[in-house]
């Protein structure tokens, strides 16, 4: 808290999309439909997204607020647990 972030616009349209769904999980293909509509990118494109988002958001803090729900996509939440 109280502590600036640097998040690219990319990143930082991936966390909107994120946040709007927060604490539900956000899955893959919602994501990728909100970010690039009919035509999204390999499925790398989006894991790297997400490890992007990770970096800028999740390592300066001691807890983590985005959680992969395997098999499912993501979500943004306090605490890891699933709905």
């Amino acid at each position: 808290a109280g502590q600036p972030l640097k998040i690219g616009p990319f990143a930082l349209k991936l966390l909107a999309v994120l946040m709007q769904k927060s604490p539900a999980v956000a899955t893959r293909e919602a994501l990728e439909a909100a970010l690039w509509g009919d035509a999204p990118p390999d499925s790398d494109s989006l894991r790297s997204h997400i490890h992007t988002l990770r970096q800028q958001i999740d390592k300066p803090f001691p807890k983590p607020l985005l959680h992969t729900v395997h098999g499912v996509g993501f979500r943004l939440a306090e605490g890891g647990e699933t709905e």
